[in-house]
């Protein structure tokens, strides 16, 4: 598989992480079990095919020979020795990236997904039963779809899976899913990369078809690949669509092309953190003694920059922290619908963004909060679990939402705002501000 779904700098995900990379927080997916035969492994043997993989596969041919040298080096020194299985991975891949620095090169120990291999897989679609099953446990890497205010819809896609045409239909009902909204948010913060083929069908979504997208220069001195848009799509296009792409710094590979054309050919804002910075392809080879090698086989050039993003990762278009990054594209695609909304559509968008601002950057009210507590005609304000909340006879409690000084939003209604008359360090009464503009004081009755 191209890509790969690589994690803490090294590109420990077997096969299946092109199906899906990480579990939230960068979680892998299950390690089997210890194989308990395998309690020391046969150095030479599993050295003497990773030497070969590489001399055969690896896509930067000046960087061979160095790389070649530390593992004989290894050896010859006893290093690699006595070790049991996940032990010589560890020390393997640490001479690896000494040796090449790059994030796609590794080995793991795993006799499961080893032993599917039947030899080495590089970019052709995972085709089969077991492949489809895989991919199906995780809905062929989107995870999650919602409908957020102002008809924003949001798709988790935490790796780039292609089985063929199930893969397909899964994205197919996404996209359409996504056509439907005013606006489109794609998580990629926790996606671990992929196949190529899902990069490519998913941006031929968002761009005319035909348009060029990479070339891919692979190793071991096959001609350059070029990939275009896709020209049939059943959920149609999404173009001029305002499009916000979600990023991490373990956003990777594959994860990281789909961002570089978003930015590149300026198809909306990326927003989050400068992703992992891992732009080889590769190619999983099964390795002696049930382990599995990670071989980058080939590098990827944007049509939209002209350049890959290794060692340099896809940067932001609105810089967020990783867990602020869904309000953050919220807040700007409401605004950005707020400024084109019809008038009773703009003051509600204003008011849901006003309230995603307030909560993104909180302010500190001017009194103390007990300050503010009492009854004000029918509605009552008091103090729980750290924050104001609103209540008016017979109704449901709301919490308040600082702006500063002493005006507060009411969360469950955002277009009307509180704001305390305030003297002698209490609030005697508190005006409330509709949406519409118009103004009533409720004076303290406790």
């Amino acid at each position: 598989m191209p890509y790969s779904g690589v994690r803490r700098g090294a590109a420990l995900a077997a096969v299946a992480a092109a199906l899906a990379a990480a579990a939230p927080g960068g979680a892998q997916a299950e390690e089997p079990a210890p194989a308990k035969a395998a309690q020391k492994s046969d150095a030479r043997a599993v050295i003497a095919d990773v030497r070969r993989a590489i001399a055969d596969n690896y896509v930067i041919a000046e960087k061979i020979p160095a790389v070649d040298a530390v593992l004989a080096k290894g050896l010859a020194s006893g290093r690699y020795d006595g070790l049991d299985p996940r032990r010589l991975a560890d020390r393997i891949n640490a001479d690896l990236m000494a040796a090449a620095n790059d994030k796609h090169l590794a080995i793991q120990f795993d006799p499961h997904r080893a032993a599917m291999l039947k030899g080495p897989i590089g970019d052709e679609a995972t085709i089969g039963p077991q492949w489809d099953r895989m991919a199906q446990f995780r809905n062929h890497g989107f995870t999650e779809m919602r409908v957020l205010d102002g008809n924003v819809r949001y798709a988790n896609l935490e790796g780039f899976v292609w089985t063929g045409p199930k893969t397909a239909e899964a994205y197919d009902t996404v996209m359409k899913f996504l056509k439907d909204g005013d606006a489109a948010i794609i998580d990629l913060r926790y996606n671990g990369g992929g196949s190529p083929q899902s990069v490519q069908y998913l941006i031929s979504h968002f761009v005319e078809a035909g348009k060029p997208l990479t070339t891919f220069y692979m190793g071991g001195g096959r001609k350059p690949e070029k990939e275009y848009a896709v020209a049939k799509l059943p959920a149609g296009r999404l173009i001029g669509k305002p499009l916000y792409v979600l990023t991490s710094k373990i956003s990777i590979s594959a994860a990281e092309a789909f961002a570089g054309h978003v930015t590149g050919y300026r198809l909306g804002d990326v927003v989050g953190e400068t992703t992992a910075g891992a732009a080889y392809r590769n190619m999983f080879v099964p390795i002696a003694g049930q382990y599995m090698l990670s071989v980058s086989s080939g590098r990827a050039v944007l049509a939209a920059t002209g350049g890959d993003w290794e060692g340099k990762g896809i940067k932001p278009t609105i810089p967020a922290e990783m867990g602020k990054a869904v309000d953050v594209a919220h807040l700007h695609a409401l605004k950005k619908l707020a400024a084109v909304a019809p008038g009773h559509e703009k003051g509600r968008m204003e008011a849901k963004a006003a309230l995603l601002a307030a909560k993104l950057e909180p302010a500190t009210p001017a009194l103390p909060l007990p300050a503010y507590a009492g009854r004000f005609g029918e509605r009552t304000i008091s103090v729980d679990s750290g924050a104001l909340h609103s209540q008016r006879r017979g109704g449901p409690k709301s919490r308040l939402v600082p702006l500063g000084g002493n005006r507060f939003l009411i969360e469950a209604d955002p277009s009307t705002k509180l704001d305390f008359v305030v003297a002698g360090g209490a609030a005697p009464a508190v005006e409330v501000i509709r949406g519409d503009g118009t103004r009533m004081t409720e004076a303290r009755t406790d």
